[in-house]
């Protein structure tokens, strides 16, 4: 469980904000 959290903050921990903007690369 924890690690399926760390994974996603892996790939991108700051880009939590432009996320939405880079949805297309997602």
């Amino acid at each position: 469980m924890a690690q399926t959290q760390k994974a996603p903050i892996l790939l991108f921990p700051r880009p939590l904000s432009p996320a939405r903007r880079n949805n297309n690369f997602i």
